[in-house]
């Protein structure tokens, strides 16, 4: 979805894809701001500027909020965070109070993943579309 988003931000609004910054910090775990820095001095961009920073799987760097909350307050950019674990995000929503927008996306249903990936549903599908209905109630 981060990636979708980023590409709509270039292909329909224009965006230089050189002021958006597209991070994952599953494997490489660092604060935001040395993040941040090191965008900035690759592109030669001035400090502070009209960027749009995306951290994915945020919720892998200790006290992530405050990372957040100091890029926010301290230069002129917009921020997408996302996380896998819904719980850990929540937990340092508070300091963010005012600063944020929540979208929480439900994982698609097995009819959404057939249409998604387009695939024509089989009587194999069915059979397992008829399971997981049941294992849902």
């Amino acid at each position: 979805m981060l990636k979708q988003l980023i590409n709509h931000l270039i292909g329909v609004n224009g965006v230089d894809q050189k002021n958006i910054l597209y991070f994952s910090l599953d494997l490489f775990k660092s604060d935001l701001l040395s993040i941040y820095n090191a965008f900035i001095n690759y592109f030669n961009h001035p400090y502070r500027g009209n960027f749009i920073l995306v951290f994915d799987e945020i919720q892998y760097l200790e006290n992530w909020a405050a990372h957040v909350k100091t890029i926010y307050d301290k230069l002129n950019c917009k921020i997408f965070i996302s996380g896998s674990s819904s719980t850990a995000l929540r937990r340092g929503r508070e300091s963010l109070a005012g600063r944020e927008i929540e979208l929480f996306l439900n994982p698609l249903s097995f009819n959404e993943y057939l249409n998604l990936t387009n695939t024509h549903p089989t009587s194999e599908h069915a059979k397992w579309n008829n399971y997981l209905r049941y294992m849902d109630h």
